[in-house]
């Protein structure tokens, strides 16, 4: 929430004060900021304002909180309310046509008087009421407070990353929430063993309830690595609701079909991240998308890190640049640029998969040939060592 005025006017405006203060009852911390005089318009820097608010402070505050009290539901996330003088045309067309801005008019300002409207608190109640009817989860996301952080972890691992990046996540309001489903071995993940498979899951969906009795009516999103975005697939398609989710190193197939309407997901991708490509080999309910991404339009936003490996995003730093703000506000921080996989990921991709026809005849016979070498190697070195004993 960003609330400008023009230059001359500060917090202490009596109208000002009151509609801060109401704010903050309804748990929306507005900043405050003097509007920039160009070419006899307010031009206000509000590129990161979620709904923007230009007060004319004067008489006619009753008409701005009046009409957008009684204005509908708009679809968009930044409003301004502007004069409707001929002097102030520029601006409506700057911000209608360049940044999409819901325009609420108010009457053109009367010869520049400052009167504070003190009409009572119910103007401005009617303001705020406003404000947070036109739309409840664009509201949650002005309190990053109430975003809880679900964090899972993958497979031989104790996630020891958690500690690393719950500080950034903590820093920024939000509230981390490891989970844990047990150390899982190589060999249950590559043979799925059901039972193992279907407890972690579980162990997961009961601590996800426990967050959510315990958080009431939080937003919640989800911050998946390697096996825990399986968990995390296995868990959406079973009915389970997130707000966001942000998936790295994922070994989700490439075309998870992920709702229509649910929750914005975006996708780490790590150029250097072979871990994906060989889970996507073993099982067809693992694939590749950690390592070449969705690729599925508006439902997932996919993001390259070129020279990043499977455990490179588990970090402090990561967490701070490219999720902090996706977790708060869904902003997408851009990467460096290159969005193409590397030679040992294009390699791996030829690989066949275990289940098919070639796989089921190249893995045998790779195993063989390795045991054949493994054991000349071995025979030839027990050979060399016995007649140096001799």
């Amino acid at each position: 929430m960003l609330l400008v005025s023009p230059p001359g006017y500060g917090t202490g405006d009596d109208v000002v004060h009151d509609v801060m203060r109401l704010l903050a009852r309804y748990g929306i911390d507005p900043a405050f900021e003097h509007g920039a005089r160009q070419g006899g318009t307010l031009l206000p820097e509000y590129d990161d304002a979620e709904i923007l608010v230009i007060f004319a402070l004067d008489g006619e505050t009753r008409a701005l909180c009046l009409a957008m009290a009684s204005k509908p539901v708009p679809d968009r996330a930044v409003v301004a309310c502007v004069p409707a003088g001929p002097e102030d045309e520029y601006l409506r067309r700057l911000l209608a046509q360049e940044h999409k801005a819901g325009l609420v008019s108010l009457p053109a300002s009367g010869g520049g008087e400052r009167v504070p409207d003190r009409t009572g608190i119910h103007v401005v109640r009617a303001c705020a009421n406003a404000l947070v009817a036109w739309n409840s989860a664009r509201i949650r996301r002005l309190n990053p407070d109430e975003t809880v952080v679900l964090m899972l972890h993958g497979i031989r691992t104790r996630a020891q990353w958690m500690s690393h990046v719950k500080p950034a996540i903590e820093q920024a309001g939000l509230i981390p929430v490891p989970t844990n489903y047990g150390m899982m071995n190589l060999l249950p993940f590559a043979l799925r063993f059901r039972d193992r498979e279907r407890n972690a899951i579980e162990a997961i969906r009961r601590q996800i309830r426990r967050a959510r009795d315990r958080y009431g009516h939080a937003s919640f999103a989800v911050l998946a690595h390697s096996y825990g975005s399986y968990v995390v697939g296995r868990l959406l398609a079973e009915g389970e609701t997130f707000d966001r989710v942000i998936l790295c190193g994922s070994i989700l197939p490439s075309e998870y079909d992920f709702a229509a309407g649910g929750p914005p997901v975006l996708n780490d991708v790590g150029s250097l991240d072979v871990w994906p490509v060989l889970a996507s080999k073993v099982s067809p309910a693992y694939g590749h998308s950690g390592s070449f991404g969705f690729h599925s339009g508006v439902t997932v936003e996919d993001r390259f890190h070129p020279g990043t490996d499977h455990g490179q995003f588990l970090t402090r730093e990561f967490a701070e640049r490219f999720w902090v703000p996706f977790l708060a506000d869904e902003k997408v921080e851009r990467a460096s640029d290159g969005c193409c996989p590397s030679r040992r990921q294009s390699l791996l991709d030829w690989l066949p998969h275990v289940w098919s026809r070639t796989g089921k005849v190249v893995y045998p016979l790779i195993a063989v040939l390795t045991l054949g070498i493994l054991g000349s190697v071995s025979f030839l070195a027990w050979r060399l060592f016995w007649a140096w004993w001799q």
